[in-house]
């Protein structure tokens, strides 16, 4: 029976709304949700917070969480006030891995495609790949190597079996998933799981977090030369300019690539704080700022907070991982998905260390919302669960005022291994598909990519190496088989999976995972982070005479200039690159804060901006050694960080902060705001003053507070940055200018139903990748995903998100009693799969967890020290402990070894001024039609694509499901498909085994909101569904035929007498004109298909509670 209908009375007013996208792009968090019992016949107010208290007998209300997608403010009362509010936190889904049909197979045989991630040895260290030669020429070229840039070359390889992708990417790894970045990796049991870069799904089966082994792609110089067609990836590298009349990406070396039709998914940059950027140096040397987007959950009945990152790098991931072996305390800055998740991983981390966690974060009443189903009354009221998709600032009570708002959040997630329908065979037929991710041998050692030579024309190139460039060069290679891609980017390795970086890599009980960057999953199912092996990838001055196509990556450079007329791409070094078609997908830079960019060196010296795999192996190290760390922000990266760190705190002793909330070992410091950073020479370490007046000293700071879009090719290519998303606009093929398409986080598209957005998850990175692929071989298809992500803190807490989960709209919420299924690592088991997205499961049996745990338990259970409705005040360093201490809002004073920031994350679209691409100004990202295409031959998938959604308006999402499902997309048109982009994307969140959600649509916290919530039973949890459907990486590209999924059969329900029932499960609708725009399952799974298609009708309603059922929230035994 369902117990609860929760409906939002005061939504947020459309000047908050519009400033939410106009600061802070398409992130977003869950705000806190809190419980309180009321007297029969008594009316209260709540101060400032404007809470409306329901009178009426036992009355009680609920002023519901929502989810929100905009700008990313923390809202009080539906008035934003930046001068109070310091801390934003958006998040969105990091990347994870997709997979196709076909098996890929550059010029060779006998690679395993990447249904089943295969990793590299065990034996052998993993390290940055060396740069190769650059094709001056690539027929797909992808811009950014994320999920969007996966899943669109795989997307072009299925429709072009000869297509020949390049994927330039500024990570010197190969695309990998960035969900386990904040999640699996620092849960792992394995101690070599940094090494390694592998991770254990909640159902124990290890993977790893690269999509595929390096054997799967062909190096930069070898692509020109593949008669069958490849992928590679042009790692380490930067697409600086992009002249999309040319059709030419310069690199940041001056190096040019030509190409024939292009994808831009550039992702995002994480923020930073004032605080921070005004510190020392020896502040700035403490704190470590996470590349992802941030969301968070507060739930003060539920007493915990649920957060999830994305769009980490694995480099951030090893520094952070690094400083939390040395560090005793580490601070959390941001409460958003990441920032969560981190504390989580981190406090987890801190019980076997010793390491102290403190996560701080400001608090969130947004949403007023009344509780009542058929005239009942419950006992309760539920305040501020929000999910803000934005710019990452805090908005408190709908005023933006940015000399207040110094601290955003934004959270995406990370990116996963992808997977497609048909196996790519790039140059010959025994390559399998990425289904399950193969890996390189486990006795040999994963080193930087060597720099061939650069191939000077390529039929397509890619610009990024990350999830989206991964997805296009699969789908380019599955339509054209002989194929030839370049892949470019900036980082020394091949594509990988960034998701294990924050997550499995850190919980590994292997040693060795830093090494040989290998992670268990939650079903202890090993894999590593790459997506495919070296031997998959061919050589970039190969890739010319591979007669049947490649893909060849060039690491370690970047496209600096790209002249779209002329289609050539200019490297860092003056080298050019012709192209055919060219696709960008640069995914985006971690944002830092002004007070750590302002900071003194000893500070600067202290910080980490997580991202990346040297960031990860940096922290690592750096957790080795420091006793304290702080990590500001609490989205999914900071969160996940933050569970990491706090782990390896308890048997350390290292003492993890952060700020913004969630368990694990960590001191959470919700409501807070950085007011200054310095370094305190008599402590070493660094002081970060808060806006409650408390001082936080840590030996290391992570800053995970979002990610900015990497558009710098608009510079020179003139392609369009949307100027409220950020990101290159791309159309609905995400197609930015005629043969340059745009995919993953740099991807400004519109979506037809939630409007013209910028995903920064992994979902949307795998889908839109894929899809521009297939577009760059002439597909021509719409991208329509609607991308989710997910966030695990752990392998019992995690939660899954899609479409438009805004606090300004109207939300209904369902919840119910939890099960032991309902954990991440629950559903991991049952999948086999992990790193959830759209492109790997036929029917993932998806959940969205929700259970009355008390997070203050959870957290003192994981020795985390949370500091809620806590701001950030000032940041400094203290020589006598060589901490960093940071004052907070309370007065109270944090000291910490490291801080992490979480607090946004900002569509990279730099090329838009050489590309003269067109950004959208209120969302972000690069506008792009229905076919994601922002120009001729110019595709844009994930963060950076802001497209239009029919249903929901022009958008921009973050999420991975969206990255997968809009970069498979603009990989089909790449290669000819012409298909639009509908898809609703999704997002989800797992924080650890037992308690995650999921959401899609618009969830705003402005939004009227209608809830029901329910009893859950030990089916209700991630690591349920991830032992049910062996997948943990939730995106529509998992699912062959998620609209062919049956729906469960109705339920008949009643109103419940008594509110004594523990509600650990639910579901909330987000309303706007009695049409339901958004969909938060929490611990509720396999539901996400229903939700989607409620969105997708559009139809209004009267009576939810009809609705509802649809969800059968309770099973037949129960109802009986």
């Amino acid at each position: 029976m369902y117990r609860t209908i929760f409906r939002a009375t005061r939504p947020l007013s459309r000047r908050a709304t519009q400033q939410l996208r106009q600061e802070n792009g398409q992130g977003g968090f869950l705000h806190r949700t809190v419980i309180r019992q009321m007297t029969a016949g008594r009316t209260e107010g709540v101060g400032n917070r404007g809470m409306v208290w329901l009178v009426g007998g036992s009355a009680a209300f609920i002023g519901l969480a929502s989810i929100v997608y905009g700008k990313g403010y923390i809202v009080f009362n539906n008035t934003p006030d930046k001068n109070s509010v310091r801390t934003a936190l958006v998040s969105e889904k990091s990347s994870a891995a997709t997979t196709t049909k076909e098996e890929d197979a550059p010029d060779g045989a006998g690679t395993p495609a990447a249904t089943e991630q295969s990793s590299p040895s065990e034996e052998t260290p993993i390290e940055p790949v060396k740069v190769p030669e650059i094709p001056e020429h690539a027929p797909y070229l992808l811009i950014g190597a994320g999920t969007a840039s996966f899943a669109a070359f795989r997307a072009i390889r299925a429709n072009d079996p000869k297509a020949k992708v390049l994927v330039v990417g500024q990570e010197e790894f190969h695309p990998y998933m960035r969900p386990p970045l904040s999640k699996e990796l620092w849960f792992s049991d394995d101690k070599e799981a940094v090494q390694k870069l592998k991770f254990k799904q909640w159902n124990g089966k290890e993977r790893s977090v690269f999509f595929e082994p390096e054997s799967f792609y062909c190096k930069p110089s070898e692509l020109p030369t593949k008669e069958n067609g490849g992928v590679a990836i042009l790692s380490g590298h930067q697409v600086v300019s992009l002249d999309v009349h040319k059709k030419v990406a310069t690199l940041g070396d001056g190096t040019k690539i030509t190409y024939s039709k292009c994808l831009i998914a550039t992702g995002g940059t994480p923020r930073n704080l004032p605080e921070i950027e005004k510190a020392v140096q020896e502040v700035k040397d403490r704190v470590t700022l996470f590349r992802n987007v941030c969301i968070f959950i507060f739930c003060n009945f539920l007493k915990y907070t649920l957060v999830y990152a994305k769009k980490i790098m694995i480099k951030d991931f090893q520094s952070l991982d690094e400083v939390t072996q040395k560090a005793k305390s580490v601070a959390i800055i941001g409460g958003g998905f990441l920032g969560s998740e981190l504390a989580c991983a981190l406090g987890k981390r801190g019980k076997d260390s010793g390491i102290r966690v403190t996560q701080f974060f400001p608090e969130s009443v947004a949403s007023k919302v009344f509780l009542i189903l058929n005239q009942a009354v419950v006992e309760m009221i539920v305040q501020g669960l929000s999910l803000v998709y934005g710019k990452g600032y805090i908005v408190f009570n709908n005023t933006p005022d940015k000399n207040s708002i110094r601290t955003a959040l934004v959270s995406e997630k990370s990116s996963a291994a992808t997977t497609t329908k048909e196996e790519d065979a790039p140059d010959s037929t025994g390559t399998p598909a990425a289904t399950e991710q193969s890996s390189p041998s486990e006795e040999t050692p994963i080193e930087p990519v060597k720099v061939p030579e650069i191939p000077e024309h390529v039929p397509y190139l890619l610009i990024g190496a990350g999830t989206a460039s991964f997805a296009a060069f699969r789908a380019i290679l599955a339509n054209d088989p002989k194929a030839k891609v370049l892949v470019v980017g900036q980082e020394e390795f091949h594509p990988y999976m960034r998701p294990p970086l924050s997550k499995e890599l850190w919980f590994s009980d292997d040693k060795e995972a830093v090494q040989k960057l290998r992670f268990k999953q939650w079903n202890g199912k090993e894999r590593s982070v790459f997506f495919e092996p070296d031997s998959f990838y061919c050589k970039p001055s190969e890739l010319p005479t591979k007669e049947n196509g490649g893909v060849a990556i060039l690491s370690g450079h970047q496209v600096v200039s790209l002249d779209v007329h002329k289609k050539v791409a200019t490297l860092g070094d003056g080298t050019k690159i012709t192209y055919d078609k060219c696709l960008i997908a640069t995914g985006g830079t971690p944002r830092n804060l002004p007070e750590i960019e302002k900071a003194v060196q000893e500070v600067k010296d202290r910080v980490t901006l997580f991202r990346n795999i040297k960031d990860f192996q940096s922290l690592d190290e750096v957790t080795q050694k420091a006793k304290s760390v702080a990590i500001i922000g609490g989205g999914f990266l900071g969160s996940e960080l933050a569970c990491a760190l706090g782990k390896r705190g308890k048997d350390s002793g290292i003492k993890v902060t952060q700020f913004f909330p969630e368990s694990e070992g960590v001191e959470v410091i919700p409501d807070v705001l950085l007011k200054s950073v310095s370094y305190e020479p008599e402590s070493n370490q660094v002081a970060l003053a808060l806006s409650n007046g408390e001082k936080v000293l840590a030996d290391h700071v992570v800053v995970a507070v979002g990610l900015e879009p990497n558009t710098a090719l608009s510079k020179t290519s003139g392609l369009e940055i949307d100027d409220k998303l950020g990101g290159y606009r791309v159309n609905a093929e995400l197609e930015a200018r005629r043969d340059v398409w745009v995919a993953g986080d740099a991807a400004c598209f519109y979506d037809i139903k939630l409007g013209r957005r910028r995903v920064e998850h992994h979902d949307h990175a795998v889908v839109s990748g894929r899809l521009a692929g297939e577009n760059m071989v002439g597909a021509a298809k719409p991208y329509w995903h609607q991308s989710m992500f997910w966030s695990d803190l752990g392998p019992n807490v995690g939660y899954e998100a899609i479409g438009i989960v805004d606090s300004s709209l109207e939300t209904v919420g369902v919840f119910a009693k939890a099960t032991e299924k309902d954990t991440p690592k629950a559903v991991v088991e049952a999948t086999g799969e992990g790193i959830r997205s759209a492109t790997e499961a036929a029917a993932v049996d998806l959940h969205l967890i929700s259970q009355a745990i008390d997070i203050e338990v959870l957290i003192t259970t994981e020795g985390v020290e949370v500091i809620p409705d806590v701001l950030l005040k000032s940041v400094s360093y203290e020589p006598e402990s060589n901490q960093v201490a940071l004052a907070l809002s309370n007065g109270e004073k944090v000291l910490a070894d490291h801080v992490v920031v979480a607090v946004g994350l900002e569509p990279n679209t730099a090329l838009s001024k050489t590309s003269g691409l067109e950004i959208d100004d209120k969302l972000g990202g690069y506008r792009v039609n229905a076919e994601l295409e922002a120009r001729r031959d110019v595709w844009v998938a994930g963060d950076a694509a802001c497209f239009y959604d029919i249903k929901l308006g022009r958008r921009r999402v973050e999420h991975h499901d969206h990255a997968v499902v809009s970069g498979r997309l603009a990989g089909e048109n790449m290669v000819g498909a012409a298909k639009p982009y509908w898809h609703q994307s999704m997002f989800w969140s797992d924080l650890g085994p037992n308690v995650g959600y999921e959401a899609i649509g618009i969830v705003d916290s402005s939004l009227e909101t209608v809830g029901v919530f329910a009893k859950a039973t030990e089916k209700d949890t991630p690591k349920a569904v991830v032992e049910a459907t062996g997948e943990g990486i939730r995106s529509a590209t998992e699912a062959a035929a998620e609209t062919t999924t049956p729906s469960p059969p109705a339920s008949t329900v009643s109103v419940p007498q008594s509110s004594s029932d523990e509600y650990g499960k639910g579901i909330v609708f987000y309303m706007k004109d009695k049409t339901v725009v958004g969909i938060v399952l929490w611990n509720v799974f396999s539901r996400m298909p229903i939700a989607r298609k409620v969105i997708k009708e559009g139809k209004q309603y009267d009576d939810l509670s009809e609705l509802a059922k649809l969800f059968s929230l309770y099973d037949t035994e129960e109802d009986s």
